[in-house]
């Protein structure tokens, strides 16, 4: 009997082994042949810093005057001279208020380093610390290869399926700070001005110091020229590979690919012959950010991602820890490169700044590169090559060896490799939501991630979080920080209430079946009442692909055409309007407002009363009559009010009303007469209705001379809260959002309010209460005077149990009408029963973690059918009309299916 053990078998068989053994490797060895530490491949760790020959110095205010001028500099420089016990001379003012200070010539890292001491022992200075020279972090190769596998193999970062939802934005700028670029024709027209930031000509290799062209003239150096002992290199372009890697051009017919070919590239260039010093990267990172840098142009094309391909050894020093700092206060992503000595990241820099997106290299099995730092450190990791098991990675390239030739593609591999693979990712993700913030993407890439290859870097600790996934990604990202509306479609019909919490408060209002061309929206405020009532307005376009071109009209509560804005809505986009920022209205201005448009479209309202936030639906049409069933004069000790509005939809005849008080017994309490100017919005606040007594519960039923539209505002202790008042009823209503004593410690609850709207009959009503799985939990039976309206508190119904969730079905012998009352938490909110339902639904103001994090929403769909499933697509489109994700479900009959977008994280497309 025989066996055989696969190579991967194998490397899982070694892994286990250094668990038995003495650890005397950093990370796991696969099979094959195991690189000799003095192999390219695997670049020895070095022992300190390279040598430098500056000082980056940042003086305390008193004494930063001194470097103003040429004479006090020359004094204070001799001080410093004395104190260092080194000649020094000034070299430039950089960003961030510091200065660079030149030593004679080149120096060990650590003579330079006690330098920098002694300076700090001086009371003018508030740091000083060497100006470190990084190199970038390429273990090169020129192999030329034709397969990309790090887009689309097993282990690469899944680019095609990324591609069907972006191919990136020209928007989204990515900076790359390098060795420059090269006239390469796949980065033709792909990148934007960029600078060049290396100040010494020695190091600048193009015959001067800093200046706007950011060309690659070539980093090739001979042996010894940088430091006693260095070798000869050729020029390795390295700020051309992975600019095509993060943004070549594409399905061009011409090279290679890049993640983000809908990018554009920001060349700044850092790097040059012998590397690249401190301070020159870190005025490339302030600048790259839009932040000002002295004696530099300002750059009118700001980054949102920063690509540092480049490190060395040591901790993250002040300078450059203050520039990262700064640069994601600008809002930017800054991706680094881990390096490559197969040692701890965390000796490395920049790789150890805080605030980074640190990327390890993988190898096209997904195990980490035989080169690659690793330890916590990493935040993720991405494909960088490793030649003992695969082509490296491939892009643009030049066949110079010294001086720029011919243009060519080649094989590279180094964590300088994967970390653009990142960059690139971060850029689609920003094409889809630009308002994602820094730690926004880096919890995205991290959540997304795929596994590796191997064991050993599965812990999370030495890895990272997995490798990038592009795809899941760019689906969550579009997702994220999200505004927008939903379409709902059903093979059933299914009623459907959206619950909007606006920061800490939680508001509702129902979907609608059908939109039109006119929306009426009767109670909307600006900075009125003491300041304290605002309102938003939001409109959605539920066309399918023509563009809304609508008109806003404002009438004052006397009917006073205040102004008209006219704007255009994408097909299926939700556009808000804060009223605040309405130009056009005065401070103070009370009011309704009129939407007409050339496509179908559906409104909702949000007012902002004091503290408080609620919605309610915008109405397509007027009637002559209206109910509302759930209002309070002083009720319930005192606590319980309501104001109702009412808004004449006709253009030029005044409304003749009649407002009949009918308490909850059916009794009419009272019969008040007004008019309401054409277009005008008028309310009246119960408290200040005399004919009313303190205490008094019960609903209104409006009649009028022309066609009006209602909306009722009951104040529930110190919440306020809205509903839509009703035009008719019907023998069946269906509340779909109810609780009872359910989620977070039992603090969801509910009321229910049914007015029977018969001018004589009783209504004999059954209650039905079906869970959110469909089961009819329990039936109750009552009897509701005409005219009256009864209410329903849900802690008090004895046969439903505690934690209970779901809706109700309602019949009724006679027309009712109904409204829906959730307490969440503390939270108090309202929406309208439903008559009847749609196999169509739409939901216009819709968030996930928008607005800094605090504006969500929660669905809710209810199947009405008593025996069919109803299999629902839900399509949430955002503000721009772009879809965003969609959800499938199959809802059992009677049950009520809720999504709480926050915890929406897996979605098609």
């Amino acid at each position: 009997m025989s066996f055989s053990i696969t190579p991967k078998a194998l490397g899982i068989f070694i892994v286990i082994l250094t668990l038995l053994l003495p650890f005397t490797s950093a990370q796991a060895v696969k099979p094959a042949d195991v690189p000799d530490p003095q192999d390219e491949r695997s670049a020895p760790t070095p022992t300190e810093p390279l040598p430098t020959d500056r000082i980056i110095v940042k003086f305390k205010p008193s004494a930063d005057a001194a470097t103003q001028n040429a004479e006090d500099r020359e004094r204070l420089m001799d001080a410093l001279s004395q104190s260092a016990g080194e000649t020094l001379s000034y070299f430039r003012q950089m960003s961030g208020s510091a200065h660079v200070i030149s030593l004679r010539e080149r120096q060990p890292y650590d003579r330079v380093l006690a330098v920098a001491e002694k300076l700090m022992e001086r009371a003018d200075i508030e740091y000083a610390e060497p100006d470190r020279i990084f190199e970038h972090t390429l273990v090169p190769n020129d192999p030329l290869y034709s397969q990309q596998w790090h887009y689309f193999g097993t282990y690469g970062i899944n680019l095609p399926t990324a591609w069907e939802i972006t191919t990136g934005s020209s928007s989204v700028v990515v900076a790359v700070l390098d060795t420059g670029i090269t006239n390469h024709v796949d980065l033709s027209g792909k990148t934007v001005s960029g600078y060049d930031f290396i100040a010494d000509s020695f190091v600048a290799n193009d015959g001067g110091g800093r200046d706007s062209n950011p060309s690659d003239p070539g980093d090739w150096t001979l042996s010894g020229q940088c430091y006693p002992g260095s070798p000869a290199r050729n020029s390795s372009w390295h700020g051309t590979h992975v600019a095509g890697t993060i943004g070549a051009s594409t399905n061009n017919s011409t090279g290679v690919a890049g993640v983000s070919w809908g990018a554009k590239i920001l060349p700044v260039r850092v790097l040059g012959r012998c590397g690249g010093y401190t301070s020159d990267i870190v005025d490339g990172i302030r600048w790259s950010a839009g932040l000002p840098v002295s004696g530099v142009p300002v750059n009118t094309n700001p980054a949102k991602v920063l690509n540092l391909s480049l490190g060395g050894l040591g901790a993250c020093d002040a300078t450059t820890q203050s520039a990262i700092n700064d640069a994601l206060a600008a809002g930017l992503s800054v991706v680094v490169s881990a390096g490559n000595s197969n040692a701890d990241a965390a000796n490395f820099s920049p790789a150890n700044c805080n605030g980074v997106i640190t990327v390890g290299a993988t190898d096209e099995d997904g195990w980490l590169s035989t080169y690659s730092n690793y330890g916590p450190t990493l935040e993720i990791s991405a494909p960088g090559g490793d030649f003992t098991y695969d082509t490296g990675i491939l892009s643009t390239l030049n066949t110079g060896t010294t001086v720029p030739a011919a243009d060519t593609y080649v094989g590279y591999q180094g964590t300088s490799m994967a970390a653009p693979h990142v960059s690139g990712v971060i850029a689609l993700m920003l094409s889809v939501t630009p308002s994602l913030t820094p730690t926004q993407v880096l919890e995205i890439l991290q959540n997304t991630a795929k596994d590796f290859g191997e064991a050993w870097c599965n812990t999370t600790t030495n890895c990272g979080a997995g490798i990038v996934d592009a795809a899941a990604a760019v689906k969550t990202a579009q997702f994220y920080n999200w505004s927008g509306g939903a379409m709902i479609t059903s093979s059933q019909p299914v009623v459907a209430v959206a619950r909007p919490h606006v920061g800490t408060d939680v508001a509702s209002y129902n979907a609608f079946s059908s939109g039109s061309l006119t929306s009426y929206v009767p109670m909307l405020f600006k900075q009125s009442f003491d300041g304290t009532y605002n309102s938003a307005l939001y409109v959605q376009n539920v066309h399918p692909f023509s563009t809304a071109y609508v008109s806003i009209s404002y009438y004052t509560s006397s009917g006073t055409l205040t102004c008209t804005v006219t704007d255009t809505i994408a097909a299926r986009s939700s556009k808000g309007y804060w009223l605040p920022s309405v130009g056009c209205l005065p401070t103070g201005w009370v009011g309704g407002a009129v939407v007409t448009s050339t496509q179908n479209i559906v409104a909702v309202g949000r007012p902002h009363v004091g503290s408080e936030v609620m919605t309610y639906n915008g109405f397509a049409s007027g009637s002559t009559t209206s109910y509302l069933p759930m209002l309070f004069k002083n009720a319930f000790g005192g606590t319980y009010n309501a104001a109702f509005y009412i808004q004449n939809v006709h253009a030029s005849n005044t409304a003749n009303v009649n407002i009949k008080y009918y308490d909850e017994s059916g009794a009419l309490s009272c019969t008040v007469t007004d008019t309401v100017a054409p277009l005008a919005s008028k309310g009246y606040w119960l408290p200040s209705v005399g004919c009313l007594s303190s205490g008094w519960v019960g609903g209104v039923e409006v009649t009028s001379s022309q066609p009006i539209v209602t909306v009722a505002r009951p104040h529930i202790g110190s919440q306020v809260t809205t509903y839509n008042g009703f035009a008719s009823g019907s023998t069946t209503a269906y509340v779909p959002m109810l609780f009872k004593n359910a989620f977070s410690g039992g603090t969801y609850k509910a009321a229910f309010y049914v007015q029977n709207i018969h001018p004589s009959n009783n209504a004999s009503i059954t209650i039905q209460y079906y869970d959110s799985a469909g089961n009819l939990s329990c039936s109750a039976t009552d009897t509701i005077s005409s005219l009256a309206s009864k209410g329903y508190w849900l802690p008090g119904v004895g046969c439903l149990p505690d934690g209970w969730v779901g809706g109700v079905v309602i019949t009724s012998s006679q027309n009712i009408v109904a409204v829906g009352r959730p307490h969440i938490g503390a939270q108090v909110t309202t929406y309208p029963g439903f008559s009847a339902a749609s196999t169509t639904m739409y939901l216009p103001m819709l968030f996930k973690d928008a607005f800094g994090g605090s504006y969500d929403s929660a669905v809710y769909i209810q199947n009405t059918h008593i025996s069919n499933l109803a299999n629902v697509t839900v399509s949430f489109y955002n503000a721009n009309g772009v879809l965003s994700c969609t959800k499938t479900a199959t809802i059992a009959p009677r049950a009520t299916l809720g999504y709480w977008l926050p915890s929406i994280t897996t979605c098609n497309p």
